[in-house]
């Protein structure tokens, strides 16, 4: 198990991803897919992760602040959806007192 970590480390892939690409690729290719497959998905993450972040910079955002933005966002649902109705006040009338 420490192998994908060190892996992983040397391609900036997290383990999961690490083991997913040998299994995947080793299912699809065989011995020679799992020697490409952690290669081709460290390409492709970096790639994806440089297209996030230009997009980012073309909305004048960092990753940071996206992620602050994003949490304020999930809190906002949270608080709406556990929010309890507004109840109005309950007046009585003459019919009620009899």
């Amino acid at each position: 198990m420490i192998g994908p970590k060190i892996l992983g480390d040397s391609t900036g892939l997290s383990g999961f991803w690490v083991i997913f690409s040998i299994t995947l690729f080793g299912g699809l290719y065989g011995v020679p897919g799992m020697l490409v497959g952690v290669p081709f998905c460290a390409i492709v993450y970096a790639g994806v992760r440089m297209l996030v972040h230009n997009r980012l910079e073309n909305k004048n955002l960092s990753p940071e602040e996206l992620e602050a933005q994003k949490k304020m966002e999930n809190i906002f649902k949270s608080v709406a959806e556990n929010a309890s109705p507004v109840h109005e006040p309950v007046h009585e009338t003459a019919q009620d007192e009899e």
